[in-house]
């Protein structure tokens, strides 16, 4: 007799809009049946027995795009990531393969909906290109190829905080400070941005990370701060941010009036032939100039007569080359330095009976003394000064000391003679260069020291050199020739004068030959030299 239930409650043709309900219930009352079909209520997907094991009744998901779709490979960062698309189950897995096939498990991954999931990265990651792979409970998964990329940060060589030096108002060369430059470890093009903080008005970052443009009218200030940004190729997402500092200057210079000024480049030179005043209206900043270089020439000695010495050159004292624009130099204050130039000496007494010279007057600057060159000595030593005399041919045959009194460098040398039984006169007056020298022989008296030579005009000239010794009577009887820098030469022959130091130079005077007279010595100088912009 047939079964009712194989005739009634059939649907063998499935038709009607409702559907055909399934057996329902969860995995764990399953009967491994092979051809079995069922409704499984905790994977909320129908399911098939295939003989061997139940197999879900799903549509793979599928992912539209992942965000960020960079992250940081340092070893240390987790970047979390955001995958969309659709048919997203609860309880789905995510994971990024590589390009060799290796796959990494998200070290979390959260269900939002089934349109979106997050994911984290691993730290055991490497660097390179990821295909994301969504795996739903069902086993069934899809992918999206070059869905996110893990790249390594660009890294600065410079500490964080550092002051990267001054930007100078006017300022165009911007090499000197230091750099900022990041740079990738993969070699990928860094772009470096101000992220936070300003730059002085006028200067800008190139995306090279060096500085470009011309600073502005800026003030003093120190400590600035700002951030720059440097990213990684194309990838905004993968970039460092490092703090540095760096100062601002207004340069300021020396501003002076007094004597005759002359402009050579940045620089000003005055030169006081006769004593004034050096009057400083602006006395100037470190990073403009504050400080000036100086030549300071004291008055030359005068010759002695009848067979004389050669007299000493005036002091020479000066701080050229000494880079008034950077440490160098002698600092100013805006206030009014009264000038004294040096006369030569010009005293005599009786002529033609044996006199002495007289000394050179000192020249002063500020701080600065240059002694009066020595007198020349007649029957005694030469007088002591800035260089010293020489001794004439009737003298003790001993040396003047120069260098008097005493600073470092010298400001001069000692001049000197050493008689003969018969011969000329006296020996040379010392210079700024050398002493003075012995006479020569029987027929030569002694020259004078050579000066020194110094640019600080602008051209080079040579001061204080020392006066030569005078001859004696016979016309074979010379006197020796000054020395180089404005030393007057010695009188020759009977009653030949001796000549005079050059004027603002320094020179010493010549000595008289037998019964001449000593030549006056020559005037100082004072010549001040800054940087004036």
């Amino acid at each position: 007799m047939a079964d009712s239930r194989d005739i009634t409650g059939k649907n063998r043709t499935f038709t009607g809009s409702k559907g055909i309900k399934l057996p329902a219930d969860g995995t764990s009352t399953r009967v491994d049946e092979s051809g079995v079909i069922r409704f499984n209520t905790d994977l909320n997907l129908a399911e098939y027995y295939d003989g061997t094991s139940w197999k879900s009744i799903d549509a793979p998901p599928t992912i539209s795009s992942a965000s960020p779709s960079f992250g940081i490979y340092d070893g240390s960062t987790l970047t979390t990531v955001t995958v969309n698309g659709s048919g997203f189950a609860n309880g789905a897995t995510v994971k990024f393969e590589n390009s060799g096939g290796t796959q990494y498990t998200s070290a979390s991954t959260t269900f939002v909906s089934s349109t979106q999931l997050t994911a984290q990265t691993t730290l055991n990651m490497v660097q390179g290109q990821y295909t994301i792979v969504v795996t739903n409970p069902s086993n069934l998964f899809g992918s999206l190829g070059n869905a996110f990329t893990l790249d390594r940060p660009p890294t600065f060589a410079t500490a964080e905080n550092t002051n990267i030096g001054s930007f100078t108002t006017g300022q165009t060369d911007f090499s000197g400070l230091t750099s900022i430059v990041a740079t990738d470890p993969d070699g990928d093009t860094v772009t470096h941005t101000v992220s936070a903080g300003s730059l002085p008005s006028g200067v800008s970052l190139n995306t090279n990370g060096t500085f470009t443009g011309t600073a502005g009218s800026l003030t003093d200030s120190t400590d600035n701060a700002f951030t720059v940004k440097a990213v990684s190729g194309d990838n905004a997402t993968i970039f460092t941010e490092r703090q540095f500092k760096y100062d601002t200057v207004n340069p300021e210079y020396v501003a002076a009036t007094g004597g005759s000024i002359a402009t050579s480049g940045d620089y000003k030179i005055h030169t006081f032939s006769s004593s004034g005043t050096f009057a400083v209206t602006q006395a100037g900043n470190a990073s403009g100039s504050n400080t000036v270089e100086y030549l300071v020439i004291a008055g030359g000695g005068q010759g002695a007569s009848d067979n004389g010495g050669g007299a000493g050159a005036g002091g020479f004292r000066t701080n050229f080359p000494a880079s008034p624009d950077a440490t160098g130099g002698l600092a100013v204050t805006a206030t009014s330095y009264p000038i004294t130039i040096g006369g030569g000496g010009t005293t005599f007494g009786t002529l033609g009976v044996g006199e002495s010279g007289s000394k050179g007057s000192d020249s002063t600057f500020a701080t600065i003394t240059s002694t009066g060159g020595g007198a020349a000595g007649h029957n005694e030593t030469g007088g002591q000064g800035g260089s010293g005399g020489g001794t004439g041919q009737a003298g003790p045959g001993s040396s003047s000391n120069g260098n008097q009194p005493p600073v470092s460098p010298p400001q001069g040398n000692p001049g000197h003679q050493t008689p003969i039984p018969v011969g000329p006169g006296g020996g040379g007056g010392g210079g700024a260069g050398q002493p003075g020298f012995n006479i020569q022989s029987q027929t030569v008296a002694g020259p004078g020291g050579d000066g020194t030579s110094n640019s600080i005009t602008g051209s080079t000239v040579q001061y204080a050199g020392g006066g030569a010794g005078g001859g004696g009577q016979p016309a074979t009887w010379n006197g020796g020739p000054g020395g180089a820098g404005g030393g007057g030469n010695g009188g020759s022959q009977q009653t030949g004068a001796g000549q005079a130091g050059t004027a603002n130079r320094g020179g010493g005077g010549g000595g008289g030959s037998q019964g001449g007279v000593g030549g006056a010595g020559g005037s100082g100088v004072v010549i001040i030299r800054y940087k004036f912009q």
